[in-house]
């Protein structure tokens, strides 16, 4: 805004003349006479003032633009705790404790969520081995466990920028007593036989149908503690057993249990295939006659597990084997 300051000074000065005739009163003759003289406005005005000029800066307009980049900073804010539970919550020293995320954690800016196991054992914390089953080390094997013992599970949740709140359970190993009620140590070896009718087609075997029973015996009191009994079938002939007369990648299904062990030792009955196993048959294996022959994953290589014996009927092979306990193994039952 301009600010003018200017100061106007103006005179104005006006005289007024008289005409009026002076007589003369004294008989001298003499006439005095008003010469008439007028002191006339001339009407000029002098302005004696003096102009403000505006001294101010003016601000010049550089056409540069300031822009919004419409950015903002927020804080990253860390994923809340998981729900977490330890399977089964009433363990006992035959179970494995299996540490549960049942409800997940949540992140603020839908971040992935990633978590990190770790356990405690009475107070202390675990650095001994641990079994994967969804997460890594989110299970304790039984064989680590001991009745009484406290175990603690803790999962912290992260983001990949910051860590969550941890979240943590406990339970208490409990002495399993089985279906018995006893809580003695026995001592235990197990039985394992089978048979099975081999097919052929004339030229070659192309088919294994059986049965097998794992039997878990109780050297202390003599008793069978459980009874395991399976079929084993199989379509798929194996090679690679060069002492072999016949060898199939054979399968277990339909697992049935019986016995007042079988809690203890954690068999159930399993529909359906479950597992399988490399079985053979051979005339000759070293110094062996008449052996079964079982394929061993770890080292890729076939070895004589058992004596069996053999039946022919007809092209096809009665096959009989057991296989008698070689580990003797006490176990609380």
């Amino acid at each position: 805004m301009r600010n003018y300051i200017v100061s106007m000074v103006a005179l104005s000065l006006v005289a007024v003349g008289c005409g009026d005739k002076v007589v003369d009163t004294s008989d001298t003759g003499v006439t005095t006479t008003d010469t008439g003289t007028t002191t006339t406005d001339t009407g000029d005005t002098t302005d004696t003032g003096a102009t403000a000029t505006e001294t101010g800066t003016s601000t010049t307009d550089t056409g540069a633009t300031t822009t919004d980049t419409g950015a903002t900073a927020t804080a990253n804010t860390t994923p809340t705790a998981p729900v977490i539970e330890i399977v089964p919550g009433e363990p006992t020293e035959e179970d494995d404790l299996v540490c549960t995320i049942t409800t997940e954690s949540s992140d603020n800016e839908g971040d992935a969520v990633d978590y990190t196991f770790s356990w405690e054992n009475n107070g202390t914390a675990w650095a001994g081995f641990t079994k994967d089953t969804v997460y890594v080390g989110d299970t304790i094997g039984f064989r680590a466990t001991t009745p009484g013992d406290e175990w603690t599970c803790m999962v912290v949740p992260a983001d990949g920028i910051g860590d969550g709140d941890a979240a943590e359970v406990t339970v208490t190993v409990t002495v399993d007593v089985g279906d018995t009620g006893s809580t003695d140590t026995a001592l235990f070896t197990y039985f394992w036989e089978g048979s099975a009718t081999i097919t052929s087609d004339g030229v070659n075997y192309t088919d294994w149908n059986g049965t097998e029973s794992f039997v878990y015996y109780n050297v202390s009191d003599g008793q069978v503690a459980c009874e395991e009994v399976y079929d084993t079938t199989s379509t798929t002939s194996m090679s690679g057993c060069a002492d072999c007369d016949f060898a199939f990648d054979v399968t277990f299904s339909n697992s049935v249990v019986t016995g007042p062990g079988c809690t203890a030792f954690n068999l159930v009955d399993q529909p359906g295939p479950y597992s399988s196993i490399g079985w053979g048959f051979a005339s000759t294996s070293g110094n062996y006659s008449d052996v079964l022959m079982y394929y061993y994953p770890g080292d890729q290589s076939w070895f004589a597990a058992a004596y069996a014996t053999t039946t022919m009927n007809g092209s096809d092979v009665d096959l009989e084997y057991l296989v008698n306990g070689q580990y003797f193994y006490y176990y609380t039952y």
